[in-house]
């Protein structure tokens, strides 16, 4: 997941024009099936940063719109990343 991280910082200084998107797990390049477990010793080792990554995405209301725009829950979302532009990358485990 280069690039993409797990910090609510990312979120909490976003501005309300904030151009979200959604990336999906399965969609990002690498060998998934062969990594699937080592990911999930990523996630696990990451579970507090996640979870306030979490807090930080339901309080705010474009994002949350995206996501079920999408039809997905926050509780899918394990990392983002943010653009200068004021764009954020949302990632979805779309497995769950």
């Amino acid at each position: 997941m280069t690039g993409f991280e797990v910090s609510a910082d990312v979120v909490s200084v976003l501005d309300a024009e904030a151009d979200a998107t959604i990336t999906l797990l399965s969609e990002l390049k690498g060998e998934a099936t062969e990594n699937a477990s080592a990911l999930d010793n990523a996630l696990s080792k990451q579970e507090e940063g996640i979870a306030d990554l979490r807090t930080e995405i339901e309080a705010n209301a474009e994002l949350m719109s995206a996501l079920e725009a999408e039809g997905y829950s926050v509780d899918q979302v394990v990392a983002v990343n943010s653009a200068n532009s004021g764009e954020i990358t949302l990632v979805v485990d779309d497995s769950q």
